[in-house]
């Protein structure tokens, strides 16, 4: 647990990049938002036993992958990632193929097309095996302990008798992630294209699942990650903090966590 935990601190402050400004930039925000607010490090320490923190060393050992253009092995890595807990199909694995994707499209079609079908290979070999065998031991009633209860394939705990007031918790905090990566693309004047959907994949695992606070940590995990992907591949600048788009980052920064909540969320 506490290798992988040094493993995503040091990864996540290694993709965000360090800028000696006079005006604190988004960059800084999110280093804040990451080591102070509700969805950074508290929630990874309290939620080590759900093995996010050994899938996101997955997804950064896809991207470095991805990034030295190791695609096969970056998607056997990402089959593993979809063997070891299947929300790492929602909330890392798009912003996997986002990476190949525009690694690849420099290349040109064919490039694009072979690249994609050398990822996709292994990834959607474990997302069948999933499909298929996911259960069989439930259905030959063999008791395998704890590991059962997160290889257990059904649908990811389905949203039954969620309350407004946790759908207006979701909407503001989501609302305030999409502002921030339409924010980011619009400063540096490109089109966020896969990027942005694998920002926003996450969501639909709080639309599936129930487990919203710890959903709602990956998906601000995986925008903190597909945020300094896109900006190294790309050579894109985190804007300057300011006007408005301060707000967004200072929600996220709420202290809920490292000051005594249990939670990352109270009202949960």
């Amino acid at each position: 647990f506490a290798l992988c935990f040094a493993i995503c601190v040091f990864a996540i402050d290694w993709l965000l990049p360090h800028h000696e400004t006079r005006t604190a930039d988004l960059s800084h925000g999110l280093r804040v938002a990451f080591v102070i607010g509700s969805a950074g490090i508290m929630q990874m320490i309290r939620d080590h036993g759900r093995y996010d923190l050994s899938n996101f060393c997955l997804l950064f050992l896809a991207i470095y992958l991805a990034l030295n253009r190791r695609l096969f092995w970056a998607g056997l890595v990402a089959a593993v990632g979809v063997l070891h807990h299947e929300a790492f199909a929602v909330f890392a694995l798009p912003l996997v193929f986002a990476l190949v994707a525009h690694v690849s499209a420099q290349n040109g079609e064919s490039r694009f097309n072979r690249a994609v079908l050398l990822f996709l290979t292994p990834v959607l070999a474990a997302i069948i095996a999933v499909a298929v065998f996911g259960n069989s031991e439930l259905a030959a009633d063999i008791d395998l302990g704890e590991g059962a209860r997160v290889w257990k394939r059904g649908l990811i705990e389905y949203n039954r008798g969620i309350s407004l007031l946790h759908i207006g918790l979701l909407v503001v905090f989501w609302s305030a992630l999409v502002s921030i990566v339409v924010w980011f693309h619009r400063a540096n004047k490109v089109s966020a294209g896969w990027f942005f959907l694998a920002a926003m994949a996450p969501l639909l695992l709080n639309v599936l699942g129930r487990d919203h606070p710890r959903w709602f940590t990956l998906g601000f995990l995986s925008v903190i990650i597909g945020l300094g992907v896109q900006a190294r591949v790309q050579n894109l600048r985190f804007p300057p903090l300011k006007g408005f788009m301060r707000w967004p980052v200072l929600l996220l920064c709420l202290p809920l966590g490292p000051m005594g909540a249990v939670r990352i969320f109270p009202w949960f």
